[in-house]
């Protein structure tokens, strides 16, 4: 009975996306109702687990929203429509996914999920770093307030997937500290170029996933001296390819 819960959230997700072109007056009340499902679709999904896996369903809080939140600010009809259909649908697989991974965290199939969730965490994160420098590009939003904001993203986002994967031979809470601590510095430096914000939010995220995926394949590999500089310098390229094709403001 649980899994038809994703294919209502996927149905109820399209509804809510395309009421935010149709009728932008309702999109305070399209977000409460669809905060509404969540919060029941999580609490009838998770059942006992709801709070020991409540990292996991933040994050897809975090997800959803976020992905929401994005369609505010496609410029193109076309692309937006299009990214609507994708996120309805990829909603649907997310919920799957959840419930699969509630109902038993260690299955083998379980664990073949948990590649596709932390690409979702990510994913979010690029949509919130997206939001956060459109606003104060748009809208003058105060730029230390991002960087309060994009703190807790980091920490919370960062901390459900190192909770999915887990961590044996590393701190997960000096990891944590060392990934919010240094991307906040490198946004607030990111604001200081004149780069367009999808740009900026994809820098932003490249360095998320350089520091996790580091201290991730660290773990099952006797030295780390070979990933930090294979990471070092994929990273390094594409901070180049992004910035010299950026369109400066």
């Amino acid at each position: 009975m649980r899994f038809i819960f994703p294919y209502i959230f996927a149905l109820l997700t399209w509804i809510a996306a395309y009421s935010f072109m149709v009728s932008p007056r309702s999109i305070p009340y399209a977000l409460a109702a669809y905060g509404v499902l969540c919060v029941v679709t999580a609490v009838a999904a998770a059942r006992r687990r709801i709070f020991a896996d409540w990292n996991l369903w933040v994050n897809l809080f975090i997800y959803f929203f976020s992905s929401l939140g994005y369609v505010l600010i496609i410029g193109s009809p076309a692309y937006r429509n299009a990214y609507i259909a994708a996120f309805g649908a990829i909603s649907g697989v997310v919920m799957y996914v959840a419930l699969r991974f509630s109902r038993d965290a260690n299955a083998l199939i379980t664990k073949n999920y948990v590649r596709f969730i932390g690409w979702i965490f990510i994913l979010a994160f690029w949509q919130m770093s997206a939001g956060i420098y459109f606003m104060q590009v748009a809208y003058d939003a105060s730029v230390w307030s991002g960087a309060v904001i994009l703190a807790l993203l980091t920490y919370v986002l960062g901390r459900g997937i190192i909770g999915v994967h887990g961590l044996a031979k590393s701190s997960a809470r000096l990891v944590l500290l060392v990934l919010t601590l240094t991307l906040v510095e490198f946004s607030l430096f990111l604001t200081l170029l004149p780069i367009h914000y999808y740009v900026q939010a994809t820098l932003a995220t490249s360095w998320f996933y350089f520091i996790i995926e580091l201290v991730l394949s660290g773990q099952s590999l006797a030295s780390r001296k070979v990933i930090f500089r294979s990471y070092s310098i994929a990273l390094f390229v594409v901070c180049i390819l992004l910035l010299v094709t950026a369109a400066w403001q």
